[in-house]
């Protein structure tokens, strides 16, 4: 049987309820992090951390990333690391990331800078 991304939550969860251990191998962590117990890490066949998915990303400092595109010169670095909960600015290009702790305190005030420099985010 052939499934999609997201497709075996249910399956995942009957399975561990009977209490057996499962192994899965993915990149998408977001999904994952609400019913795994722990997670590995792997970087070149070894281990490179192990613990609850929300310790592995309470260590990361950040918990989202945001990533937008602007028309024109990009949003001024320094402006946008005064927003709040934000942790780092990475621009390449016309794309820019944010390391974000606090998502929905920064993309309000994000969207409202990018309003007053009459730039579309």
């Amino acid at each position: 049987m052939i499934r999609k991304h997201g497709d075996s939550f249910g399956s995942y969860q009957s399975v561990e309820s009977s209490g057996r251990t499962i192994l899965l191998t993915t990149h998408y962590m977001d999904e994952r992090k609400n019913f795994a117990d722990r997670v590995a890490i792997m970087d070149h066949g070894k281990v490179i951390a192990l613990d609850t998915p929300r310790r592995l990303i309470a260590s990361l400092g950040v918990e989202h990333l945001l990533e937008f595109a602007t028309e024109g010169e990009p949003l001024d670095a320094a402006l946008l690391k005064t927003l709040q909960g934000v942790r780092a600015v990475k621009t390449v290009g016309d794309v820019t990331q944010l390391q974000v702790a606090e998502l929905h305190r920064t993309l309000p005030a994000l969207l409202r800078k990018a309003r007053r420099t009459r730039r579309t985010a």
